[in-house]
């Protein structure tokens, strides 16, 4: 069942769109990925949709919205950084690298495998 589930996720991390508009930085499949990487996609993905989203919250708080109950922007702003940030950190560590490690683990497996039969044939 978890192979199944990292399958999934798997094929979209593989798609480009999905790394869009920093698909210079998608990993090679068998490159196993560490906190640093995860820290690195926060912070550059974490960043552009945290200002798309304050975008967002700014138009609506010119329109008289006020998100959650709260009535100063910039508190709002605040909130919503450190929640994003630390939503889009926990995807990345817990969600997406270990699916990725996991492929790229199998994927080192099998050429380590083959490189130990063209030298012993």
């Amino acid at each position: 069942m978890i192979e199944t589930i990292f399958k999934a996720i798997n094929t979209v991390q593989d798609q480009d769109w999905a790394w869009y508009p920093f698909t210079k930085l998608k990993p090679a499949k068998d490159q196993i990925l560490d906190t640093r990487h995860s820290i690195r996609y926060t912070a550059q993905y974490g960043l552009l949709y945290f200002f798309l989203l304050t975008i967002i919250a700014l138009v609506g708080y010119a329109n008289g919205s006020r998100p959650f109950g709260i009535q100063d922007v910039t508190v709002w702003i605040l909130y919503s950084f450190i929640i994003f940030l630390g939503l889009v950190f926990l995807a990345y560590q817990f969600v997406i690298t270990p699916a990725w490690n996991y492929r790229a683990r199998k994927l080192r497996k099998v050429k380590n495998d083959e490189i130990i039969t063209n030298h012993s044939g």
